[in-house]
């Protein structure tokens, strides 16, 4: 007993002291190679772009159909709009030339005062008028009540234009008939004017003789007088330099019947009208 009793009495040998890193986590060390830096830091980075990329897709691609069905829907809606605003003014336009040619047919503008002139004469003379001067108002620039019976004045006062005329004459019968000249009315030792121009009369209705083809003598000028059409000596309309006789006759030109009720008549009126 007394031996075991020693050896426990004996002192216990001296610990070693215990380090202060021990039992605490090993820190670690401040600095590590540049090269094992930078790996680190690629990887991360490729790791953030692998992350990434799906959902960058996905937006662009959730972006891409959001912009198509904007647009689908967009564009229905701006087509309808437009072909309904197309159509409202088709619309309009079609009424408004149905009115027009039915109801409100279209009547020129006058610049100058007529006495021969009716809306009835325009409203038919302008349906046979060469297209190229539809619509376009009629100037009065020789009346006989006004510049006096002169063929003279006439060609003077035609001179200052450059367009189709119209010239209006009335018989001592109270006749209305003429002629369109597709060219002033001028003096000339030949015939000049072109198909476009016609003679016409509202003698027992309104008729127009156009040109027939057979020869070009349309119009022609002269101190004299002024005559439409001819052929075998016949005039289809002629005036004589004081614009008091005239003589309507079946001509080759334009193949017309007598524009009024006799060959010869006396003039009581007469007008010439631009078409400016």
């Amino acid at each position: 007993m007394s031996v075991t009793i020693t050896e426990l009495s004996e002192p216990a040998p001296a610990l070693e002291p215990v380090p202060e890193t021990e039992g605490k986590e090993e820190q670690k060390p401040d600095a590590e190679p540049e090269q094992r830096r930078s790996m680190k830091r690629r990887i991360s980075l490729a790791d953030v772009e692998m992350y990434l990329r799906p959902f960058d897709w996905f937006g662009s691609l959730r972006a891409k159909i959001k912009h198509k069905k904007i647009l689908s829907r967009l564009r229905p809606a701006k087509k309808q709009k437009k072909m309904g605003g197309m159509s409202d003014e088709l619309r309009r336009a079609l009424c408004s030339n149905s009115m027009t040619s039915m109801d409100m047919e279209f009547v020129p503008d006058l610049i100058g005062k007529s006495e021969l002139l009716t809306d009835d004469i325009r409203k038919k003379l302008c349906k046979k008028i060469p297209p190229r001067v539809e619509g376009h108002p009629w100037s009065l620039i020789f009346s006989s009540s006004e510049h006096g019976f002169s063929l003279k004045s006439l060609y003077r006062k035609s001179s200052a234009y450059e367009c189709p005329m119209l010239l209006f004459v009335q018989d001592t019968d109270e006749q209305i008939f003429g002629a369109l000249c597709s060219t002033p009315i001028h003096m000339s030792e030949h015939y000049y004017g072109t198909g476009e121009t016609f003679l016409f009369t509202f003698h027992e209705g309104f008729r127009t003789f156009a040109w027939s083809g057979e020869n070009l003598y349309f119009v022609r000028g002269s101190p004299d007088g002024l005559e439409f059409g001819s052929g075998d000596g016949h005039y289809g309309l002629y005036l004589d330099g004081d614009l008091y006789r005239g003589r309507t006759q079946r001509c080759l030109t334009y193949n017309n019947d007598p524009l009024t009720g006799s060959t010869d008549f006396i003039v009581r009126a007469v007008e010439l009208w631009a078409l400016t």
